[in-house]
């Protein structure tokens, strides 16, 4: 694994201290966790290619519930 070192504004270090003692983990951990998630987000690699490879193998499916009606059933807003 190879260390970096980040800048932080204050308020961010404030923010990253507070969300650390409340999930009980190292800020180290954290940071990993959210540098993991944005490099996923604009991931150009072989992951991404299979991910979009899979793309509508659910389609000839007549029995799933519309999208709408998942996104609802987990609380989350539908995408415009």
């Amino acid at each position: 694994m190879t260390t970096a070192q980040v800048a932080l504004f204050d308020e961010e270090s404030d923010a990253l201290q507070t969300l650390s003692r409340i999930k009980g983990v190292a800020p180290e951990v954290l940071l990993h966790e959210a540098v993991e998630s944005y490099l996923g987000l604009h991931e150009t690699g072989p992951r991404l290619v299979v991910i979009r490879s899979a793309r509508g193998i659910w389609s000839e499916h007549r029995d799933l519930l519309p999208l709408t009606e998942l996104r609802r059933e987990w609380g989350r807003r539908e995408v415009e």
